[in-house]
């Protein structure tokens, strides 16, 4: 009996578990992801045991850069977390959302 090249190409795969899907908290912000627990490991891993969302690593790695010193992970981190907490309290959600009329 012949195999035949699409046999060839597509070898028969393992069984897989499912990929447990968790929704997770980002600890700057409040933004809220699923991410597989892997995920959130590797990201706790880099940051000190906190989960940040995509958008503040982004957030965090700028803050690094535009830092006129060399500051740690950590710090611009730090930075960023103060920075979010402060713009959340500087004013209510509608004041943010809501255009001005002239």
């Amino acid at each position: 009996m012949a195999i035949s090249s699409l046999d060839t190409q597509n070898p028969p795969s393992k069984a897989t578990a499912p990929i447990e899907i968790q929704f997770v908290k980002c600890e700057s912000c409040g933004f809220t992801e699923e991410c597989t627990f892997s995920y959130i490991l590797r990201v706790r891993e880099r940051y000190q045991g906190r989960w940040i969302c995509g958008l503040c690593i982004e957030a965090v790695k700028d803050e690094a850069r535009r830092s006129e010193t060399l500051i740690s992970t950590e710090e611009a981190l730090d930075r960023h977390i103060r920075f979010c907490n402060e713009f959340r309290s500087s004013s209510p959600l509608e004041k943010r959302c809501t255009p001005s009329l002239p």
